[in-house]
Order: structure tokens, then sequence, then C-alpha cells
């Protein structure tokens, strides 16, 4: 399986016609465990990962040199230990669905990037079929309690809740959902413009650019109908958020 950093560079550059050569600044927003910073190190770019927590302490797969390039930011905040227009490029990958502050993520990205680079988020949006983190269909319905009793009293259980009753494990998606939102396109874009940046989506794009994954077959079977395009505008917006975020003139915050 291609590495997300390396496809989110594939996208940029064959698809955006965005130039990132070898040794360019990478900023992987959310790098988890490290290891799509290792990859791009191997590859001769110079990369670094923010997160919210030292995933990288207890993974020895992750080289020391590496691990000296990760740093931990603060969950509200989200302030970047890096100086201005840093980065030829910052990418995330399933990340933007557990952000708290929005704005603060937009001004601080836009902030470290060099003018004229861009950042490019794949994430969840609300009209995904299922909820990836709870595993139940419709995502903004699962901020509720009574939609989520009802699941836990039909039975429903994540793979980790196999041994819950309904009330745990209610409970346990209440606190997963605490770290999920699923905001608007309009709500996205209103935040940015207030921020001062601008962002703009590409999920059709994005997903025909990939050929659809497992959806590839249907894409082959609609493309020789002449009914690629069509299929595409449906299927992408249930699909994941392509987001592509670039600095126009980034509002400083006081």
């Amino acid at each position: 399986m291609e590495d997300q950093a390396l496809y989110h560079l594939r996208f940029a550059t064959s698809f955006l016609g965005v130039s990132i050569p070898r040794g360019a600044r990478i900023l992987d927003f959310g790098c988890g465990k490290g290891m799509s910073v290792a990859a791009l190190c191997a590859l001769g770019y110079d990369a670094f990962g923010v997160d919210i927590a030292h995933h990288w302490n207890t993974f020895d797969a992750v080289p020391s040199d590496v691990r000296e390039r990760l740093h931990v930011v603060n969950a509200e905040e989200y302030c970047l230990p890096f100086p201005d227009h840093h980065f030829d490029f910052c990418f995330s990958d399933q990340v933007f669905e557990h952000i708290a502050n929005y704005e603060r993520t937009f001004l601080e990205i836009a902030r470290v990037l060099k003018r004229g680079a861009i950042s490019v988020h794949r994430f969840p949006g609300p009209n995904r079929v299922m909820e990836g983190h709870v595993g139940l269909p419709i995502p903004w319905l699962c901020h509720s309690r009574i939609y989520l009793t009802l699941w836990a009293l039909a039975g429903k259980r994540t793979k980790g809740q196999m041994n819950f009753n309904w009330r745990e494990a209610v409970d346990h998606n209440l606190f997963l959902m605490k770290h999920n939102n699923y905001p608007t396109k309009a709500c996205l874009r209103s935040v940015a413009d207030a921020s001062g940046v601008r962002i703009e989506f590409y999920e059709k794009e994005e997903f025909g650019f990939r050929n659809g994954g497992r959806f590839g077959p249907i894409l082959d079977f609609a493309d020789r109908l002449g009914l690629r395009d069509m299929v595409l505008s449906i299927a992408a917006p249930l699909l994941s958020r392509y987001m592509v975020l670039s600095a126009a003139t980034p509002r400083v915050l006081k």
C-alpha cells in the first residue's frame, strides 16, 4: 500500500501541478507514529511532523534521527513550533475531523507555508455513510445519546466493545464522539474567509485520481457508458473530503 504522504505528494504534483522537488520541506500535520515522516526523509525530503501526543516515544520502528523531527502541539491552540514561511508543502490524513479549533489551525498552517505553497487534507465529512470511530451510519447523528442508545440496545458494538453492556457502549461512544467533528463545507469556508485563507474542495477529482479504490471497476464500467463524470459527482460527496488550503492574506491573531 502506498504511504499516505507519497500519495498526497503525487496528487499535488500530478493533478494540482505543484512543484515539490526532493529536498523540499514538508509538514505532516497529525503525524501519528511518524512513519510518513520517516518515509519522506528516506526519499530525500526535509520532513517534519506534529501531533497532540508523543505517539513516537513508544515505537522503536521510528529511527531516533526521525523522532527528533516530531513535535507535540497543544490540542487547543495548535501553535506550530516553526517560523513563518517555512514549508513547501503540508498534508494531513484523517486528522481534520478531530480539530477543536479550526480558525487557529487554518491560521497556523497558512503562517508556516511558504508563499505560493499549499497544504492538502483528506478527512471524513458529515455525508459519509458510516462514522468510522463508532462504526455506525450517519456521522452527524452519532453525537446524539438517543441515537447511540438505540444502536447499543440493538446489540451494536465495535471490536473493542464486545464485553460492554449497552450503557458502557453508549458512554464509550459519546466519549469518542467528543473528539470527532463534522463541520459543513459552508462552515469551513466561513472560518477560512474570516481567517484570510483560501480553501477549495476536490473530492470528485481525488476520487477519480485514485481510480475509486475498490470502486475502480464501477468507474471503468461508467467510463464505457460515458457516465464517469456523473458517477464521480454522485459518489464523491459520500466519501472522504479532500481540502486544499493556501494562504491568501492570513489574518494575524492578536
